[in-house]
């Protein structure tokens, strides 16, 4: 056996990393989760196991049946170290575990239950332990990280794997200051494949703060790098697929949102927020899809490869609202605000026009360089409502309202 599949951690500042942090309900109506509570259930010095290794036992025991799923996280002694479920109950002395820790050793130390605290030396092998389809907890605080995380790469077959912030109750999907914190200081933390983390904010100052590896989705996480180096990133990924939505990320001295040079194909940031950086969002890689994106206040809002998807974006106050950087661009620019930029779109002479663009509101001191605007393209002021305030909506007497591509009853005829 193994651990189970879509078993649920608890990871709290007021935990232990001696916890088990992690439960099964592997007996409905009998087993009790103890990971929700800061100390563990149990803690014991005398572990031993029996001739298979699974059979884990304790002179002066204390296991009872509500244990069973909880998990027992063993340290010391001869005993192999690392996380086991308890999946059966004997009595008061012995239980069964789900693997072997070893045939015929003693002198083990276990707690059962209790939540995970992230701020140590284990966090590496804590997230390398967690099974595929979990889903893990972080509660509102401070969580100081120590080393680099990487959540475990999931099964594209399988319900993802979960990381997921919350404030006072699991689900309760908190914003802003109420996400739980990571300042994770000289280290990062990845968002494996096929995976997802969720309500969550991030502070560090190393190369990237949170990368997302292909297909991992980010949802309503901030992300502040606060090196003083340039080219590093809040957000990062040089892989395919990668996904952020409800995003937000900055970097004073480097790039909110970045792909890799030539990598991280079919990005796909929904709804994000690039604010008060050097570069909102660097899509280097190909068909790329920013839709529905706020950049506010940065020296490039967007730069752009091949075959990148632009629609719906408002861009705000940068010396180059959407920079082109690569030649024969394929790509589509539509439904976009570009105001109070230096230049709108800019690219340069030897750089080929072959994409797609109009219908976008454009109201720079140079709306074009280099490019020539759609034939519905707009050069107006569009009136945003209060955009130095960060509130980014139409206000009244817009000329972008009913003026951009919409789809109609003539579509199709």
């Amino acid at each position: 056996m193994a651990l189970a599949e879509g078993t649920v951690w608890e990871i709290r500042t007021t935990g232990s990393q001696v916890n088990g942090g992690g439960f099964y309900n592997r007996s409905p109506g009998t087993s009790v989760d103890y990971s929700q509570q800061d100390a563990a259930q149990l803690t014991v010095t005398d572990l031993a196991t029996d001739g298979a290794g699974t059979g884990l036992s304790s002179v002066t025991g204390g296991f009872t049946a509500a244990m069973v799923g909880n998990i027992v996280h063993i340290t010391g002694g001869t005993l192999t170290a690392g996380w086991y479920e308890i999946t059966a109950y004997t009595d008061t002395n012995n239980v069964t575990i789900d693997r072997s820790a070893g045939l015929s050793k003693t002198g083990g130390t276990g707690n059962v239950g209790g939540a995970w605290k992230y701020e140590g030396t284990l966090n590496a092998e804590f997230f390398a332990a967690i099974p595929m389809s979990s889903h893990v907890w972080i509660q509102a605080g401070t969580h100081t990280g120590s080393e680099s995380t990487t959540v475990p790469t999931g099964d594209v077959s399988k319900p993802p794997l979960h990381v997921e912030g919350y404030k006072t109750v699991r689900g309760d999907n908190p914003t802003g200051d109420d996400r739980p914190l990571l300042n994770l200081g000289n280290t990062w933390f990845q968002i494996g494949s096929y995976t997802q983390a969720s309500n969550l904010r991030f502070t560090g100052t190393t190369t990237y703060v949170v990368s997302v590896k292909t297909s991992g989705v980010a949802i309503n996480i901030k992300v502040v790098n606060t090196s003083e180096t340039s080219d590093y990133a809040a957000f990062y990924t040089s892989d395919v697929g990668a996904c952020c939505v409800k995003c937000e990320g900055e970097d004073a001295h480097g790039i909110a949102f970045k792909t890799g040079d030539a990598a991280g194909d079919a990005w796909h940031l929904y709804s994000c927020y690039a604010h008060d950086s050097v570069t909102g969002i660097r899509a280097g890689g190909t068909n790329a899809q920013v839709i529905g994106c706020i950049v506010d206040t940065c020296t490039t809002g967007i730069t752009m490869a091949y075959n990148v998807t632009l629609i719906n974006n408002t861009i705000y106050n940068c010396t180059n609202g959407v920079s082109l950087t690569a030649q024969d661009y394929y790509g589509v620019a539509l439904n976009n605000i570009i105001t109070a930029c230096t230049n709108g779109m800019t690219t340069t002479a030897t750089y080929a026009e072959s994409g797609f663009r109009d219908y976008n509101c454009l109201n720079c001191t140079n709306n074009y360089v280099n490019f020539t605007g759609g034939p519905n393209d707009i050069t107006e002021d569009p009136l945003l409502t209060d955009p130095a305030n960060k509130d980014f909506t139409l206000g009244t007497g817009s000329p972008c309202f009913a003026s951009g591509l919409t789809i109609d009853a003539s579509v199709g005829l």
